[in-house]
């Protein structure tokens, strides 16, 4: 709430993208409040168990801003101002958890009797399953949905953001039924450059193009019924109708281009041979449809690099971590196992069929920077002891985490938009399967690396 609050005073808009910050800070915090409920619930002090949690807590928190602010590494402005202030948030949250809510269980004495038999349940149930004994080929999962990953097409549909029920979407199909086409675009060129009209008279014979209107067009539109000679005394006002619809500027000309189809890719390739013929001619494409163009283009490369941007950040933070608390023997097998989860993730677009869109393109940063969270508080407790003791300890907390922030992801599939849903379909699985990770396939990994030794 302060975040949006913050926000609307400094005149930032919400858009399909940030709209979801208020979950994704709420999944952060639900992890710090159920680990101070862990120390609490072994200790009945509820004074001890944010003292336990202050330090863990702070670095979850840490590596969850650093994977938020990777975002900013992506060229999408809109992806930027989303990381941005989800990392703002993320900050807030752990200074709301740590130096507010404190003083609210100081002024309500009933919340520190909390005992919930349901939980204990939870506990029993989780300490029943066992950890993968052998689970050699579990690490070729993330290398498959790497490759799976490399065949993951940005969303070029339009209407893509619509489900096909959409108003939106019904009218749009409607209009290109009747009309002919969906999009405009204009042909700016030199007047009287004729290799620019050349390239335009190219332009017209498109599969792309349904018409091309230009003075000479208004012309043969207005008064194909018409002999030249009984149109010769009002040029004047023929050139008054196109400059009206078709303005000219200074030395330059323009056409409007009537597109057919609602596909980015098939625009944008059209827009790139234009482009090189108009290379060495006065002319391009204009069109309020070619910025959303140009940012569908980026929505691979950007997530691409905010994933390596937070996988480089939040995995030093845990080196040093693991260095910190005498762990850096097994610093590597601890990494890897923590960003198990994470890159085996990336597989899930692969498995629904979802493109990449503007909404999607954020989800492998946000579990990255949350992927970690599990294995600090794991280093954190086990200290001088075997990293096994950290997580037999902190197993319960973790799941129970993992099952509220499960409760929470539903929320996403009420969005009248279609990317929010796939988000919310991404970060539901995701969280699975980084629960494995976190837990069974780091036992797995250190128990084989004092076998091998």
């Amino acid at each position: 709430v302060f975040v949006y609050g913050l926000m609307s005073l400094l005149g930032q808009d919400l858009d399909m993208v940030n709209g979801g910050m208020f979950l994704f800070i709420v999944i952060s915090s639900v992890q710090d409040l159920v680990f101070i409920y862990s120390g609490y619930r072994k200790n009945k002090n509820w004074q001890y168990a944010f003292r336990q949690t202050l330090l863990p807590s702070f670095y979850t928190s840490l590596t969850t801003f650093l994977g938020f602010m990777s975002l900013c590494l992506a060229p999408l402005p809109i992806v930027q101002k989303v990381g941005f202030w989800c990392a703002i948030g993320a900050i807030f949250q752990w200074l709301v958890t740590f130096m507010f809510l404190p003083s609210v269980f100081r002024l309500i004495p009933c919340l520190q009797k909390l005992v919930k038999k349901r939980i204990t349940k939870i506990y029993n149930f989780s300490t029943s399953i066992q950890p993968v004994k052998s689970a050699k080929l579990l690490f070729i999962i993330p290398l498959m949905a790497l490759i799976s990953f490399m065949y993951v097409e940005n969303e070029s549909g339009l209407l893509a953001f619509f489900p096909e029920s959409h108003q939106f979407s019904k009218n749009m199909v409607e209009f290109e039924n009747n009309f002919g086409w969906s999009l405009q675009a204009y042909f700016i060129y030199n007047k009287n450059d004729k290799a620019a009209e050349q390239v335009l008279s190219e332009v017209k014979k498109s599969s792309l193009i349904h018409a091309v209107y230009d003075k000479a067009a208004v012309r043969s539109q207005l008064f194909k019924y018409f002999a030249d000679e009984d149109i010769k005394g009002i040029d004047g006002e023929i050139d008054y109708i196109a400059d009206k619809h078709l303005e000219s500027a200074g030395d330059y000309n323009q056409s409007l281009l009537l597109l057919k189809g609602l596909n980015l890719n098939s625009i944008d390739q059209f827009q790139e041979n234009i482009t090189k013929k108009c290379k060495e001619v006065g002319c391009f494409v204009a069109g309020e449809i070619l910025p959303l163009v140009e940012l569908a283009k980026k929505l691979s490369s950007g997530l691409i690099r905010s994933l390596v941007g937070s996988v480089g950040l939040v995995g030093l933070c845990l080196l040093l971590l693991c260095f910190l608390l005498s762990k850096q023997q097994q610093a590597v097998t601890l990494l890897l196992a923590s960003f198990w989860g994470p890159f085996t993730a990336l597989g899930l677009f692969y498995i629904f069929n979802f493109n990449v869109n503007f909404v999607s393109s954020i989800f492998v940063s946000i579990v990255v920077g949350l992927s970690g969270d599990n294995l600090i508080h794991f280093l954190f407790k086990s200290k001088n002891k075997s990293i096994n003791y950290g997580i037999s300890e902190k197993k319960f907390a973790s799941q129970v985490s993992t099952l509220a922030i499960l409760a929470c992801t539903p929320i996403f599939l009420f969005s009248s938009f279609v990317p929010p849903r796939q988000l919310g379909i991404l970060i539901f699985f995701s969280f699975i399967i980084n629960f494995f990770g976190d837990i069974y396939i780091t036992q797995w990994a250190v128990q084989s690396r004092r076998q091998i030794k």
